[in-house]
């Protein structure tokens, strides 16, 4: 999983799940509480056994907040971190009610004009959403603008800020709903869609600036959209993952505090809690 992608266990009983819960559509997203700004940085790790890796990757720092669009209120999420002597880039834009995608935006900074990227990878890809119709804006070799007209299969939201939706959802213990989710992974100028499936599992205790936070565990479980079997956006066998999420976090924390999955860990970058 690259970690500009920063918020992503098969379950027995997918088949009722789809009989028990609708996809949540954007219409119920607008009623759902508002999303508050926060800076945060993340540190990275690896998992092995419900065990960090000593080393951490490059921490990923990120700026929330709210911004004015062509006279649309939306959430802005930059999210930055260097790997390697670049400077990475993301940016997503939501409508602030109904969090339908409007802005997704990748990019390495300070590549060397002579580098060579691997086949199918894109150093700068723009993603302007109209609907379900986008704009692709990538760059060629000679630094021109290529755009490249596309339509979603259905509405949906966007994956990489799967964490901040979930936030906004009325969570307590047995809730589960289905999320259809677009998003790019890596470098890649191609979206991929999945059909998630979330539930909370329970609480958990994390101590986190000297003080007691009880996070809900959101487990989740990516679908693919069009075989509906069990996937991961990580790659072949990465778990679905879980979500440590805070309803209503104190101020300077983010919503989510941690996410974890079979093989990798997100942090909240400044965490005392242990496990």
């Amino acid at each position: 999983m690259t970690c500009l992608s920063l918020f992503f266990a098969a379950i027995p009983t997918l088949a009722a799940s789809f009989a028990e819960a609708a996809d949540l559509e954007f219409d119920e997203a607008a009623k759902l509480r508002p999303i508050q700004p926060y800076e945060n940085t993340w540190a990275q790790f690896g998992y092995q056994e419900g065990q960090r890796v000593p080393a951490p990757s490059p921490s990923i720092s990120e700026v929330l907040e709210t911004v004015t669009v062509d006279g649309r209120r939306c959430v802005k999420r930059v999210q930055t971190t260097t790997q390697q002597g670049l400077d990475i880039y993301g940016e997503i834009l939501l409508d602030a009610k109904t969090f339908e995608p409007v802005l997704i935006h990748r990019e390495m900074k300070g590549l060397p004009p002579s580098a060579q990227l691997p086949e199918g990878m894109s150093a700068y890809t723009r993603w302007e959403f109209d609907g379900m119709d986008y704009t692709r804006v990538t760059k060629n070799s000679s630094g021109d603008l290529v755009k490249v007209e596309r339509k979603l299969a259905a509405p949906m939201f966007e994956g990489g800020t799967l964490g901040l939706l979930i936030a906004r959802l009325p969570l307590k213990r047995g809730y589960h709903t289905e999320i259809p989710v677009v998003m790019s992974l890596g470098f890649s100028p191609d979206l991929v869609k999945y059909r998630l499936v979330v539930r909370v599992t329970g609480t958990k205790e994390y101590l986190a600036h000297g003080k007691e936070l009880r996070p809900w565990v959101v487990e989740v479980d990516w679908l693919d959209w069009d075989s509906k079997e069990v996937t991961s956006p990580g790659g072949e066998g990465e778990s679905g993952g879980a979500y440590y999420v805070l309803t209503h976090p104190p101020k300077g924390v983010p919503y989510v505090l941690r996410y974890a999955n079979n093989s990798v860990l997100i942090d909240y970058a400044l965490f005392e809690s242990g496990g």
